[in-house]
């Protein structure tokens, strides 16, 4: 638990989550594409825009019959990010306006224990990455001066604006904290950050901030630590940046990211036309479930409720907004077979739309057999998400049973 919960109080902006895992990679004797040549038994990872990662193991043998055994997620998170001029002046107070990343539940925003996080770049084109500790706070109106006695509206123009605990414009302020005195700060990404830490109670109750996703890169990052090279298939993960605001962008699944490192791998080891290795590979998309909240009735299609503690979710939609096919389904089960891992599902109610993951992207992309799998979260895309420590580990063992399966897709 303890490890969890150190890697969720650091991954706060994707930046840092991809340093972490970087730095976490490196201490288990992975290497950087971009410094070493890739070798058959070696392991590797891979970086775009400091925001998105990939790591592998490869096979000692790599053969015709050879494939890709993969996991997906991202680090990105629903958030507010400052604009490039967010600075306000009302009497006395120093107000920062910020942008809508994702889809948050603002509500969630309001009167929390807030700072900057993000990084910034200055002349020398180094990026710096920093976690800020000055108190940022949206307030929210006071029942007494609203009208309507009810919170339920938010202008998402005028109400998100946080007030600032430092004077200076936000420029001036990372450019003096931040950026060294004979250098000029050229630009920033910076984020409004929840500055309360993860919770992890004795029952296994995790409460959180940006459980959707992490938990998802934690479990891969461990599983590709904890197993060795696979004897004949290439092993690993990508995670990427941008999915909550649709994946096209360089970093994000719908760039060349993926296909450019796969291809590379691929030839690399000595092998010919990738796509039909993909067509034989197998990619397991990890993202977040919803879970039966408690409160609110009829909302989750019956007999497809998750609940917390309960398993691993398995979700399919037949709009194909979850990449989980008849075939896919059933050579995951293969893999997980062996294990006492309990299975659950997910199917979104005709009347409310679903959501959609990575896992339709790459796997159209790509042409990879693919099947949606999540931790089951309460309150997702809130400040603050609720999940369960055993889902967690659950899904950490079918990552490395993925990794260490000798199953050869049958399609």
């Amino acid at each position: 638990m303890k490890n969890l919960k150190t890697f969720l109080d650091n991954a706060i902006t994707p930046y840092h989550t991809v340093q972490f895992i970087r730095e976490k990679l490196q201490n288990a004797g992975f290497k950087s594409a971009k410094e070493e040549s890739l070798k058959s038994g070696g392991a590797y990872y891979f970086e775009t825009a400091n925001a998105s990662i990939a790591a592998f193991r490869l096979p000692k043998n790599y053969s015709e019959k050879s494939a890709f055994r993969l996991l997906s997620g991202h680090t990105d998170f629903p958030a507010l990010r400052l604009t490039p001029n967010p600075d306000k002046y009302t009497k006395e107070q120093h107000l920062l306006h910020p942008e809508i990343y994702g889809s948050p539940i603002l509500s969630t925003w309001f009167d929390r224990d807030l700072h900057l996080a993000g990084i910034l770049i200055g002349d020398s084109l180094t990026p710096t990455l920093f976690n800020d500790s000055a108190l940022c706070k949206i307030p929210n109106l006071a029942i007494h001066l609203n009208k309507n006695k009810d919170n339920s509206s938010i202008d998402t123009q005028q109400n998100l604006d946080a007030i600032a605990t430092f004077k200076t414009n936000a420029s001036q302020y990372l450019q003096e904290k931040y950026i060294p005195q004979n250098e000029k700060l050229l630009s920033f990404d910076a984020w409004l950050i929840d500055s309360s830490s993860a919770n992890i109670s004795e029952e296994g109750y995790i409460s959180s901030g940006r459980l959707d996703n992490l938990l998802s890169c934690a479990a891969a990052l461990n599983a590709l630590i904890k197993t060795e090279s696979h004897s004949e298939m290439v092993t690993g993960f990508f995670l990427f940046n941008h999915e909550e605001i649709g994946s096209n962008s360089r970093e994000g699944a719908n760039g060349n990211f993926a296909y450019r490192t796969l291809k590379n791998i691929h030839e690399s080891l000595g092998g010919k036309n990738p796509e039909e290795t993909f067509s034989r590979s197998f990619l397991i998309s990890l993202d977040a479930a919803h879970a039966e909240p408690p409160n609110y009735s009829g909302v989750i299609e019956e007999n497809h409720a998750p609940q917390l503690g309960n398993g691993i979710v398995l979700k399919t939609n037949a709009k194909k907004r979850y990449a989980t096919d008849v075939y896919s389904e059933a050579f995951f089960k293969k893999i997980i077979s062996n294990s006492k891992i309990n299975l659950q599902y997910f199917v979104n109610r005709n009347d409310i739309p679903a959501g959609s993951t990575l896992g339709p992207i790459l796997s159209a992309n790509l042409g990879i057999p693919t099947v949606d799998i999540g931790v089951p979260l309460l309150s997702m895309h809130s400040i603050r998400e609720t999940a369960h420590y055993k889902d967690y580990t659950d899904l950490e063992e079918i990552s490395k049973s993925l990794f260490r399966s000798e199953l050869h897709w049958i399609e």
